[in-house]
């Protein structure tokens, strides 16, 4: 649990406005003449961030279950 006043955000990469990284990528892209709007970056974020979610989860089951996490 996280602590008062201690921002939690398990998912930066669903929306560019949350990660100082990709408004980097986004700020490239415009100069290059490319156009990344919110609702393409948004498409492509969703599904990394459940792919990612359940990489993570069948990981840490395959850990639990070989018994190296208790």
């Amino acid at each position: 649990m996280a602590r008062p006043g201690i921002r939690v955000n398990p998912g930066g990469e669903r929306h560019h406005y949350l990660c100082h990284a990709n408004l980097i990528v986004i700020e490239s892209a415009k100069k290059s003449g490319v156009e990344i709007g919110c609702r393409e970056f948004f498409k492509v974020g969703i599904v990394v961030t459940l792919l990612t979610m359940a990489l993570s989860m069948a990981f840490l089951y395959l850990q639990i279950a070989m018994g190296l996490l208790s």
